[in-house]
């Protein structure tokens, strides 16, 4: 029998007034699995991002993770702020960068996770 996934977006849904900018998104994530989301400028990558990291609400639908509803806000929602991180792409910060160079400077900490110390130029 397969684990439940990690992460799991049921029909979600996401309205800004008239523009309906996340259509019925149905995604499950199982534990060690990395994803890439790919797409033209516009199509909702970095405003599903927002909403499985809760900095945006869902218009409807459901986010689990770990088999446990995500909550939208609230007390419940802030003790799960330190077990999960994300990075979008970084070479939007630095453009004059190879991405494989701005990478490590991405928000990386995690519960389990040291703290990235800054380098410096030797």
């Amino acid at each position: 029998m397969s684990e439940a996934p990690l992460v799991r977006i049921h029909d979600v849904n996401k309205y800004y007034g008239q523009n309906h900018v996340l259509k019925n998104i149905n995604l499950s994530v199982n534990k060690g699995e990395v994803i890439i989301l790919l797409g033209p400028s516009g199509s909702g990558k970095s405003t599903l991002c927002r909403t499985i990291n809760r900095l945006e609400t869902t218009s409807s639908g459901t986010i689990t993770i770990d088999g446990k509803d995500l909550p939208q806000e609230g007390r419940d929602l802030a003790k799960l702020a330190p077990k999960w991180a994300w990075s979008s792409n970084p070479s939007t910060f630095l453009p004059t960068k190879p991405s494989s160079t701005t990478s490590p400077l991405a928000p990386a900490k995690s519960a389990n996770s040291p703290r990235l110390k800054p380098r410096r130029k030797p």
